[in-house]
């Protein structure tokens, strides 16, 4: 077998892998979903490595705050990229100083991100966003 094919088949057999962990993790969506925080996109979008309690665990994977809405970094409205920086550092400070992080009410996003409910220490951190005056609650 050439070298290019066992790539090939690797890749392949990766993507068969990552998809069908993909689909038991959301399709599982009532269990607690242990998270370790990886580094902060935005105020509602983090990427975490992920496990699940039957023993399934993906990596590096984006989780965004369900019905959640933070201003954009790249906005052209100052006003608004100054907030947007502000609930980016609420969420990293929130998120890299957790003890636990806990996804409840999962849902799969666009290009395989994870929607959810964010618990950081049993609280929940799109409430805390808004609360703060961070982000706004979307339906």
């Amino acid at each position: 077998m050439s070298f290019k094919v066992f790539i090939i088949i690797q890749a392949c057999c990766f993507s068969v892998a990552f998809i069908s962990a993909v689909f038991v993790l959301i399709t599982h969506a009532d269990d607690t979903i242990i998270a370790r925080h990886i580094r902060t996109i935005d105020g509602d979008t983090f990427v975490a490595d992920v496990a699940y309690p039957c023993g399934r665990a993906l990596t590096e994977i984006k989780v965004c705050l369900i019905n959640i809405d933070t201003p954009e970094l790249k906005s052209k409205n100052p006003v608004a990229r100054e907030l947007a920086q502000l609930a980016k550092a609420f969420a990293e400070a929130k998120l890299s100083g957790a003890k636990k992080i806990t996804l409840e009410d999962v849902h799969r996003g666009k290009d395989f991100r994870i929607v959810a409910t964010v618990l950081v220490d049993g609280k929940d951190l799109g409430a805390e966003l808004v609360q703060e005056g961070l982000a706004e609650e979307k339906e």
